[in-house]
């Protein structure tokens, strides 16, 4: 697709976000609601069975999903630790330690202040800054500049004149990814201490990812073959998998 003028790109490129960006129909239901009641719905079968039923999920998978729902080891004391450590505000330390371990070269939000110019502040601005942050924490404010993104369309392919080949992204401020982290950071580590995620498991685990999900299969397919059994491998590449929930449970 070629556009000749700047008019007919704009139509052409609000009618792309609207399609990106709204829910498909199959998508849409009371599990997919941010203002759902979770906890009921992962705690009564039926609850959660009437709320997945627009999916037409099978009814073995549908058990298989919920018992791995209810099988998590230490349920009740992860839950307990989580209640506890997200009430309390993250520290400095912490915050410094955010400020740390993000790299510098990470594009920015509408903001524009990169992680780059935040690890250049000196101490006294940090922790002015911090102070700010947990007072917002205290008064459970979000700025309105943290609810929002800024969209980028990115090249999926080296042809560019075709719109289906950009993928757009959303670019949050730098300040309310290093905020948010810390809570990040706490989750992973009482879901490490408390063993609740499968060894299976690789994304958005610490020092696990697709290279480390890929030697794994590679290991479960030797070792299949050494011993001379059979192996099932079954791939799926969902299009638009993260429209299927919602934003904000993610």
């Amino acid at each position: 697709m070629y556009i000749n003028h700047p008019e007919e790109l704009a139509w052409t490129l609000s009618h792309h976000f609207q399609d990106w960006f709204s829910k498909p129909v199959h998508h849409q239901g009371p599990i997919t609601e941010a203002n759902g009641d979770w906890f009921k719905l992962s705690t009564d079968k039926p609850t959660f069975i009437a709320a997945t039923a627009h999916l037409g999920i099978p009814e073995p998978y549908l058990e298989l999903i919920w018992g791995a729902m209810q099988t998590v080891p230490n349920q009740a004391l992860l839950a307990q630790e989580l209640h506890v450590t997200l009430q309390e505000p993250p520290t400095e330390e912490e915050f410094r330690w955010a400020i740390k371990d993000h790299k510098k070269s990470t594009a920015p939000g509408m903001s524009n202040v990169t992680y780059g110019n935040v690890k250049d502040w000196p101490d006294e601005l940090i922790t002015h800054c911090y102070q700010l942050l947990r007072n917002m924490w205290g008064k459970e404010h979000i700025p309105q500049v943290w609810k929002e993104k800024w969209a980028v369309l990115l090249a999926k392919t080296a042809d560019t004149s075709d719109i289906n080949n950009l993928r757009p992204i959303g670019l949050e401020d730098c300040m309310r990814k290093l905020w948010f982290s810390i809570s990040y950071k706490r989750i992973s580590q009482a879901w490490s201490k408390h063993g609740a995620l499968d060894e299976a498991h690789h994304g958005f685990v610490p020092n696990r990812g697709t290279d480390s999900g890929f030697l794994d299969l590679l290991n479960q397919l030797e070792k299949a073959q050494e011993w001379g059994l059979s192996a099932l491998l079954c791939s799926w590449d969902v299009k638009r998998a993260f429209d299927s929930v919602s934003r904000t449970v993610i």
